[in-house]
């Protein structure tokens, strides 16, 4: 048997000599028709043989007197030739070669355990006794006496099967950080899957294992450097030298034609998901793309429609009815996800007058079942199908056009339902804190986070002048590429949406942002302010006094700030000590009663405490006597007293009145308190526990769920 070149032989041999067939020679006879028997339709074919169900008897009874090495062998067998359906029958023979293994495992070589992992994973066969006892044998050896194919193996079918072993794979990390540049391509390629299915981050067997595909790229099959791609998406490795060389790589072999339908999407997907923009890679996929669209699967046309959205890259007019000619001859076998996908991939390439977006959007209300399976979306998806369906309705209606698409009520109410929950779960970062202040400091009048269109739109700043309605959009680096810098498509549509309400739009990108200069950021901020037609009151970034608003805390700075946990330094508490807190009110005026967290309030008063300071003394040296605040009128009685109380409780209750209901709830959840009711009971609510702790600052907010870079009105990814 070990001399047939056919997995015919063996079998012919095996029916000839079955009875005298010992362990060794069932083992052998196993293997090699695994190792024969290629294509996978033909290992089908000798799994249906009689002599095979004669092989697999043998196997049940000889088992247990098996070594572990003619144990991990049938088992490599059995999973080369596609065993692994699972009826009966197939449950009995792995589990019987698996129980007569498990005592074994300690004296299995590197390359059964390795060959046993491998064979589990391709027959996907779970079994969390068998992978524990492997990874504690593994993590326990020398793993200098590993080939870096059996590495790979092992870290394969782990991720395979889904089971994360710390242990064994910070010893199978350390080692191939030291031996990657001895590992071949696939060795690479799965390696970096397998850590990436698994979330592992490894820094020095990453950098290892990317420098290796610097050094071979050329050498690695399409499909393992898609695999490479997919990795650096995952784990987030924005290694610029690699994505370059990736891209190149990708670019050319397209233009060849070398690159298969689903290495394409991908890629795509990958490139998407890293936000690296490469043009050559991106025509050269879209060509590729086109040639083939009629025979491309229809969950990779999706992939490849979303990337080109995502990365804001039109592929020209010709390219993109072709790419919605294949989606719409198929798109019967589309599901509600992939339909939300493309509709928001045609919003952002402007394509909502396409027939493909009116076809999937009559599709969507003209199907009881896809409404009832609405809930099942993803939090993701629900936001881009609504993003989809108000682009498409308020620019038909820009347009002087009628109506844009139209959905059932209880749709068109979930939507809105959903998105009002989606972005209300967003908080101001510190970027977009950053430039409401400086807007204060230039005298600016401001909303932040407005919205628009009865909710429909939520503004980063909103600025309203005369007619000048100006909407400043914060924009972090979540809204660019990464190695261009150029608006996403999530980011153009968001400022398409924010014109066809009727708002000019401003956008203030992170890279021209000048962090640590006041003196430059309201230049900055003047001048494009300017160019738009609004007023800036004070050229100066020194704030004008200002009476607190109702609801700001009293006392000194210094003491609310120490209060609040705040560490100042000798000159901060020196320049605090005598100041009132009322004096940041024109600073923080954007801010009472925003969705802003105590914590973020704070940061404010920190970062205000250097301009007050020096207001003040520029005040005081002018005679002008306003370092204290506008004083306060003596109270004449307890009359007095109560009729001020009055009306500066009327005045808190139109504040809490003007905030939009999302921003109102977070406060009164912070305070363990009722959310349930209307606007109006909400804010009688919070008067109410405002009256009982009088003195208490009142413009808390959610607890900070992370400091982004600014919000992102739609999330393409």
């Amino acid at each position: 048997m070990t001399r047939a070149r056919r997995w015919e032989d063996v079998l012919e041999v095996a029916a000839q000599h079955m009875d005298g067939f010992d362990e060794v020679n069932v083992a052998t006879a196993l293997h090699r028709l695994g190792k024969l028997a290629r294509p996978r339709r033909a290992g089908r074919t000798v799994r249906s043989d009689p002599v095979f169900a004669r092989l697999l008897g043998h196997v049940r009874r000889r088992a247990p007197a098996m070594s572990e090495r003619q144990l991990s062998n049938i088992l490599w067998g059995l999973a080369a030739l596609g065993w692994g359906e699972r009826d009966d029958d197939d449950a009995r023979v792995v589990e019987d070669v698996l129980g007569a293994l498990r005592g074994k495992v300690g004296e299995c070589g590197q390359q059964e355990l390795a060959n046993v992992v491998w064979a589990l994973a391709t027959m996907g066969w779970r079994d969390a006794g068998a992978m524990r006892a492997v990874a504690r044998e593994v993590a326990r050896r020398d793993m200098r006496g590993f080939a870096p194919q059996a590495m790979s193996n092992l870290a394969w079918g782990f991720a395979t099967l889904d089971v994360r072993d710390d242990e064994l794979f910070g010893v199978l990390a350390a080692e191939v950080a030291e031996r990657a540049r001895v590992f071949e391509p696939q060795a690479v390629s799965n390696t970096m899957w397998a850590f990436s299915a698994l979330g592992y981050r490894d820094a020095r067997a990453l950098r290892a294992l990317t420098d290796q595909v610097l050094r071979r790229a050329a050498d690695f099959r399409s499909q393992e450097l898609s695999h490479v791609l997919l990795t650096a998406a995952r784990l987030d490795l924005a290694r610029a030298d690699l994505l370059e060389c990736l891209c190149a790589e990708f670019a050319a072999r397209a233009a060849r034609g070398e690159t298969d339908e689903q290495t394409t999407a991908n890629a795509l997907w990958s490139l998407a998901t890293l936000r690296h923009y490469d043009k050559g890679a991106l025509d050269a996929f879209v060509e590729l793309t086109v040639e083939r669209a009629q025979g491309v699967k229809v969950l990779e046309l999706v992939e490849v429609l979303w990337a080109l959205a995502k990365l804001a890259h039109h592929p020209g007019q010709r390219a993109l009815a072709e790419i919605c000619a294949g989606l719409s001859a198929r798109a019967a076998d589309m599901d509600e996800q992939q339909w939300s996908k493309v509709m928001w991939a045609l919003a952002v390439l402007q394509g909502t007058a396409l027939p493909l977006f009116g076809d999937l959007a009559a599709r969507l209300a003209a199907s009881p079942a896809a409404r009832e399976r609405y809930g099942d979306l993803s939090t993701e998806a629900k936001s881009q199908l609504f993003q989809a369906i108000i682009t498409a309705r308020l620019e038909a209606r820009s347009q002087g056009a009628r109506g844009g698409p139209q959905l059932p009520l209880d749709l068109l109410r979930n939507l809105w339902r959903d998105w009002r929950e989606y972005v209300c779960h967003v908080s101001l970062s510190a970027f977009h804190l950053d430039v409401s202040l400086a807007l204060a400091r230039l005298g600016v009048p401001h909303v932040n986070e407005r919205t628009v269109e009865d909710g429909l739109k939520y503004i980063d700043v909103a600025i309203e002048q005369g007619d000048v309605r100006l909407a400043v959009e914060v924009d972090g680096p979540s809204h660019f590429t990464r190695n261009t810098a150029q608006p996403l498509g999530s980011t153009l549509l968001s400022r398409r949406v924010t014109r066809a309400c009727g708002w000019h739009v401003l956008s203030i990108p992170h890279y021209e942002w000048p962090k640590d200069d006041p003196h430059a950021q309201a230049e900055l901020l003047a001048t494009r302010l300017a160019a738009a037609g609004v007023a800036v009151r004070n050229g100066t970034h020194t704030p004008a006094p200002a009476q607190s608003p109702p609801g700001a805390p009293r006392g000194s700075l210094a003491e609310a700030l120490t209060a609040a946990g705040a560490t100042l330094t000798p000159e901060e508490a020196g320049a605090a000590s005598s100041m009132g807190i009322g004096q940041l009110a024109d600073a923080l005026q954007p801010y009472w009663g925003a969705d802003i967290s105590s914590e973020q309030m704070l940061v404010l008063c920190k970062r205000a405490l250097g301009d007050v300071a020096a207001g003040t003394a520029a005040r005081a040296e002018g005679g002008d006597g306003a370092a204290q605040g506008p004083a306060r009128a003596p109270v004449a009685s307890a009359e007095a007293e109560e009729e001020a109380r009055r009306g500066e409780e009327a005045e808190r209750r139109e504040q809490l009145r003007a905030m939009p209901i999302r921003s109102l709830r977070p406060l009164l959840r912070d305070r363990g308190l009722p959310v349930s009711g209307l606007k109006n009971v909400l804010v009688e609510r919070m008067l109410a526990y405002e009256r009982e702790r009088e003195g208490v600052e009142a413009v808390g907010g959610a607890a900070v769920r992370g400091a982004g870079d600014g919000r992102e009105l739609t999330r393409g990814s």
